[in-house]
């Protein structure tokens, strides 16, 4: 037998009551907060990688630098001769 509208309203006499709202809306919340909690910790990693990135640009510049030094002190020797 084919369900219609009528038939489920008429068999779908349970309604929620005040406890299984506040208990659905209290579910939602701590869903929300666990979410948050997750963004929160992706954040940081995330944070802790940018960090990690800068570092290692930090030594490349530093690299370059002593390349920039070195080739410098050769430039003055060729000069020199």
């Amino acid at each position: 037998m084919p369900h219609t509208i009528e038939s489920v309203i008429q068999t779908d006499t349970t309604e929620p009551t005040l406890y299984d709202v506040m208990d659905q809306i209290v579910s939602l919340h701590d869903r929300c907060d666990i979410s948050d909690d997750r963004i929160d910790a992706l954040r940081e990693h995330v944070d802790e990688r940018f960090s990690k990135i800068d570092q290692g640009f930090i030594q490349i510049d530093q690299r370059f630098d002593k390349v920039d030094l070195r080739f410098k002190k050769l430039e003055d020797r060729f000069l020199s001769l």
